[in-house]
């Protein structure tokens, strides 16, 4: 027999018998058997996707006519795009283009009051997922334009790019395209937002290069403000500046601008300068009685009139106004530091530890930084204290952590601010038996002509000997309650008591407190170099066998003696904050101290 010989050929049929279905219908490609339905078994099912190549594939398309089926015409500028896609994105579209509307039947839908950047960018971004590189006032009229054709989406995205961006450095485009725009809400808060920075920052604006070429109803709408933040002088100058850019079409604004310095404000030695200004050389007879006035009142408030002394000029420019649940936004003018020094020792020089500008607006007096202010207006000071040392023979104690604080703060031109720094407490010396950290130092911030603390962040206690097992308490917050101990030394036995602002810390048994603000703000010391620790610069305390306690407000006390396991958080130093809005948090710096001061607008 061949191979294969009992291999029966099945007979041909006429049509082929579907055993699987009940009308004997051969079975074509759409409408296949559901085997694993039949045989009860789950079908395994799987998925393919490639959304970035479904993006790339459509963004593609973009602008393509020969693709199209709609063509937009935008004052003369032709858009071609799917109406399908189109409509997707936008309801006010699909009523327009599918509904009842003339424009249904249109092959070419004319839109003669839309932007043409706007629909540029709309379908840029339904075909590609972005609109590319645009100026920042351009998403303003996307926005707009969102708004009117219901794309939530993109409205959305337009915010978040407005909102994240530097507006004032966009300045006056972003403010023209904002006005376009007054009966939207959203746009109306970025519009505001633009104007109050610029007047906050004007002193910063008139210092751009291209301050010169603003254009005069710009200028003369944030003067006539009157919420303009800026030194008088710098003004004089700025807007001098200004004319001699293009003196022969400017110099007519001469007058009307300088109606606008308020020359009594001015310091008096750029009052002496002014004379000399080659502008004003044909109105020397009117300029001399205006600097004499400035200069009497300088001299003398009371020698000018009372009627004449509700005059704006003879005010202190303050910024915008604060509303009932307005809130508060910020631009960090500095931050001063402990200049590199941390522990006992306290700066002595500034060095490069500032850059050139701030360089040249502290000084520096016996460890205390003075700042003139610039500028009057709201400005948000943050003071943190420093934290005290550590045992580095032990895990079991730390030492406490520095305070933060914050608040709002009215402060003039020309007023004196000090500032000292707190330095980190010294880590303890010794071996495993050996003492306990200084004290941090607080963090003071005060009124250099009244000495009236304005806020004070509190330092940490430093760590004690081995044998605990508890912290050194941080530094406190505020607690009205201690204003009946802010004269009385802190507490000291084998630590030394914190420095506070008006009174030193007490004396341990072999260790000193940390001094006053009052007293200089020196670190206490310990009675060998080779047994506990010096006080951080700033008040706080040396010690013994318990951690010194920080400066403050009230300095933070000493630890009763062998309470390894007792926890006295009320022993930390505590803080100071006269400011409006105060904020703080307890015990939660470590390191050295700093303080931040930031423009309020």
């Amino acid at each position: 027999m061949e191979p294969f010989d009992d291999i029966v050929t099945p007979t041909k049929m006429e049509a082929p018998i579907d055993d699987f279905t009940s009308d004997q219908t051969p079975q074509t490609p759409g409408s296949a058997i559901d085997f694993g339905a039949l045989s009860g078994l789950e079908v395994d099912v799987a998925e393919i996707e490639n959304p970035d190549a479904v993006q790339e594939k459509l963004a593609s398309l973009y602008n393509v006519e020969e693709c199209s089926d709609i063509v937009f015409i935008v004052r003369n500028r032709r858009f071609f795009a799917i109406k399908a896609l189109v409509c997707g994105w936008s309801p006010v579209f699909k009523s327009m283009l599918c509904g009842e509307f003339i424009e249904s039947s249109l092959r070419e839908v004319p839109l003669d009051d839309v932007e043409e950047t706007s629909m540029e960018m709309f379908l840029k971004v339904i075909y590609s997922g972005k609109t590319g590189p645009y100026p920042i006032h351009n998403f303003v009229d996307l926005y707009a334009f969102a708004n009117r054709f219901e794309v939530p989406e993109i409205e959305k995205l337009c915010l978040t790019a407005l909102q994240e961006q530097n507006l004032a450095k966009h300045l006056f485009p972003l403010i023209d395209a904002c006005e376009k725009y007054i009966d939207l809400e959203e746009i109306e808060k970025i519009r505001t937002e633009v104007v109050a920075k610029i007047c906050c920052e004007f002193d910063e604006v008139c210092s751009r290069p291209d301050f010169v070429n603003m254009r005069i109803d710009y200028l003369l709408r944030f003067l006539k403000s009157g919420i303009i933040v800026i030194p008088e002088d710098v003004l004089f100058n700025s807007l001098m500046r200004w004319i001699v850019h293009d003196k022969e079409q400017r110099i007519q604004y001469l007058d009307e601008l300088l109606s606008f310095i308020r020359f009594p404000m001015m310091e008096s030695v750029a009052l002496t300068e002014i004379e000399n200004h080659p502008l004003l050389q044909d109105k020397m007879d009117e300029m001399k009685s205006i600097i004499y006035e400035a200069m009497k009142f300088q001299l003398n408030k009371d020698a000018i009139p009372e009627e004449r002394r509700v005059h704006e000029n003879f005010k202190e420019r303050e910024g915008p106004p604060e509303e009932d649940g307005h809130s508060y936004k910020y631009k960090k003018v500095f931050t001063l530091t402990s200049l590199g020094c941390t522990g006992s020792v306290k700066p002595t020089s500034i060095g490069t530890h500032y850059d050139k500008h701030l360089s040249k607006v502290i000084t520096l007096k016996n460890g205390i930084q003075e700042w003139k202010v610039h500028a009057s207006g709201k400005y948000r000071i943050t003071a943190v204290g420093a934290s005290g040392g550590i045992n580095p023979h032990t895990t079991n104690t730390k030492g406490g952590k520095g305070a933060k604080v914050s608040g709002i703060f009215k402060l003039k031109r020309g007023q004196l601010i000090q500032v000292l720094v707190g330095q980190k407490g010294e880590d303890a010396t010794g071996s495993t038996g050996g003492g306990a950290a200084g004290g941090g130092g607080g963090t003071f911030v005060v009124d250099g002509e009244l000495q009236q603390p304005l806020i004070i962040g509190a330092g940490g206690s430093g760590a004690n000997w081995y044998s605990f097992t508890i912290d050194g308490p941080g530094g406190q917050l505020y607690d009205p309650s201690i204003e009946s101990t802010k004269s009385v030394e802190a507490y000291a036995e084998r630590g030394g008591g914190g420095g506070g602002f008006y009174i030193k810390g007490a004396n341990g048994s072999s260790c000193t407190g940390g001094a006053s603000f009052l007293e200089g703000g020196s670190g206490g010391t310990n009675s060998t170099s080779t047994y506990g620790a010096k006080g951080g610069f700033g008040g706080g305390g040396g010690s013994e066998h318990e951690g010194g306690g920080g400066g403050g407000y009230v300095g933070g006390k000493s630890l009763k003696s062998n309470e390894y396991n007792t926890s006295r958080p009320d022993y930390g130093a505590y803080s100071f904050n006269s400011g409006l809005k105060p904020e703080g948090e307890p015990a939660c710096h470590v390191g050295d101290g700093y303080v931040e001061f930031a423009r309020v607008f």
